[in-house]
């Protein structure tokens, strides 16, 4: 728990506001209680505030310090709608087609908090699957200019403190890149350790992992592992 506390620290420290999209989940709201009375960040919440605040009094959530944003009533939908539709419009989306995005979809009136300066993170997922969340993020926030792949990790939190960094890991990828090929492999390597330096302010080392233990067995995966193993050695040798 010790990368928890350093995180809840540095939080309070460096106060941010963070958007909660899915207003109607009451997790969120209880969430958003927790949050505001640990005075940690600031909170963004989409929906109707009507709405929000019901249910946030029938679940005896006390939000009222939170800031409500109706994407019906906040007067940011033409901006927001024309932004998503020229990016998207290539693809075949037209501007009506964007609006109805922006008025019925939270992640993505959120998204484009974020991308208009308006907040400095968001949290969601808890209502939408996966992919939802990661389409919202792409379309709105978009990819780092020097980044070509998008990958997940885990962070592992382990009793015995002998591994990782005091018992802390970063895994990946186990949740958005299926069947990386070797270069792909390199890549998430390469991103999972720069994430792990700026969450952990420590220096990363990587594994690349397969089931083949030096050399045991040949396949196609394990070629995979070793040819990413090479190509991470050859662009960040300081990572082993």
């Amino acid at each position: 728990m010790e990368l928890l506390n350093e995180l809840w620290k540095r939080a309070k420290r460096d106060k941010k506001r963070i958007v909660l999209p899915e207003a109607n989940d009451p997790r969120v709201l209880k969430a958003t209680d927790i949050l505001l009375h640990s005075k940690l960040v600031d909170v963004t919440l989409v929906g109707n505030p009507d709405k929000v605040n019901a249910l946030a009094r029938q679940h005896q959530c006390d939000i009222s310090r939170a800031q409500i944003e109706d994407p019906q009533a906040a007067g940011k939908l033409a901006s927001f709608a024309e932004f998503i539709y020229m990016k998207r419009k290539n693809k075949g989306l037209t501007l009506e087609a964007a609006k109805k995005i922006i008025l019925e979809h939270p992640l993505f009136y959120g998204g484009m908090l974020l991308q208009k300066g308006e907040a400095h993170g968001m949290v969601g997922g808890s209502l939408h699957p996966t992919a939802d969340t990661i389409r919202a993020a792409l379309w709105t926030v978009g990819m780092a200019p020097d980044s070509k792949l998008l990958s997940s990790f885990t962070i592992m939190l382990l009793h015995k403190k002998e591994f990782g960094e005091n018992g802390t890991l970063f895994y990946a990828d186990c949740g958005v890149v299926p069947a990386p090929a070797a270069e792909e492999l390199a890549q998430i390597a390469i991103d999972t350790a720069a994430s792990f330096r700026r969450l952990m302010n420590q220096e990363p080392k990587i594994a690349l992992l397969s089931f083949s233990t030096q050399g045991s067995a040949k396949h196609p995966s394990v070629d995979r592992v070793i040819e990413a193993t090479r190509i991470v050695r050859e662009k960040k040798p300081d990572l082993f």
